[in-house]
């Protein structure tokens, strides 16, 4: 719970909401990590995408934190 509640808040907080360095700092950062999920943000409807355009994603927090995510710090 601490982590969930107060760990990864403060931790966006801290880097403005850019979730990409939340992810990095908790070792998730391919999106498939222990804390945070990441998934590709589709262009809307009548938007193309160019080849030079960055990828956007959408980042949650995994519920619930399998019993190993926390190996990693140690």
């Amino acid at each position: 719970m601490v982590m969930r509640d107060k760990v990864i808040p403060l931790l966006t907080e801290y880097f403005y909401e850019d979730w990409s360095k939340v992810a990095a700092v908790l070792g998730d950062t391919n999106g498939e990590g222990h804390f945070l999920e990441r998934t590709l943000l589709k262009a809307p409807a009548g938007f193309e995408l160019d080849e030079a355009a960055e990828a956007r994603y959408r980042w949650t927090v995994k519920m619930p934190f399998s019993s190993s995510c926390y190996e990693q710090f140690q």
